[in-house]
């Protein structure tokens, strides 16, 4: 299949320059042959394509003069996690073009997720499709420009925030299998008050 896709292009090329069996005759000629379209196929047409994956591809978030495409670095150290959350592992870089993405997990299983974003305009959004998955948001004043914080224990402990802090759109999210209610929104509160001031 994924020949004829490839060669899809080349018989539509032949067909087109050969006029696709449009009769080149004169329109006051008769001749009943001229009723029969006729197709000419190439007969050259390749019978292998290379499917190799290239390995030369630029994998760094930089452009080719250095300059940063927009992601912005954890802000929070592995230090900043520890204290707040007792978790121990060293962050985790998930960052693609324009987003940082931070994971901090511990042998325990808690986590912290860091997702900061260059955009506006999707708060609103982001609260819903969050809420869908974490719980009903409720305001939280003094982070950022607007923040909300949720929680949960529907399957586990978790915490969320969701910030908008000028064009930066951050989401947090804790989890902790063992984690009290009281204590992890305190430390999401606070991760999320030092990520919006870092910004």
């Amino acid at each position: 299949m994924r020949q004829f896709r490839t060669l899809l292009p080349a018989i539509v090329l032949a067909l087109a320059v050969t006029g696709c069996g449009e009769d080149s005759s004169d329109d006051d000629d008769n001749d009943d042959s001229s009723d029969t379209p006729s197709v000419s196929v190439p007969t050259d047409l390749p019978t292998s394509v290379d499917t190799s994956i290239p390995t030369d591809v630029e994998t760094d978030l930089a452009t080719d003069d250095g300059e940063d495409t927009g992601a912005t670095g954890c802000i929070l150290t592995d230090d900043d996690i520890l204290a707040l959350t007792e978790i121990d592992g060293a962050a985790e870089d998930g960052s693609v073009a324009g987003t940082t993405i931070c994971n901090w997990t511990s042998t325990s299983g808690a986590n912290v997720n860091l997702s900061i974003k260059a955009e506006t305009g999707t708060f609103d959004a982001t609260v819903s499709a969050t809420e869908s998955v974490v719980g009903p948001a409720e305001d939280l004043p003094g982070v950022g420009d607007e923040a909300v914080i949720m929680y949960t224990e529907a399957t586990l402990p978790q915490a969320a925030v969701i910030t908008q802090v000028g064009d930066q759109l951050v989401a947090l999210i804790y989890t902790d299998f063992s984690g009290v209610e009281a204590d992890m929104r305190s430390a999401i509160t606070d991760m999320a008050t030092a990520v919006a001031n870092g910004l």
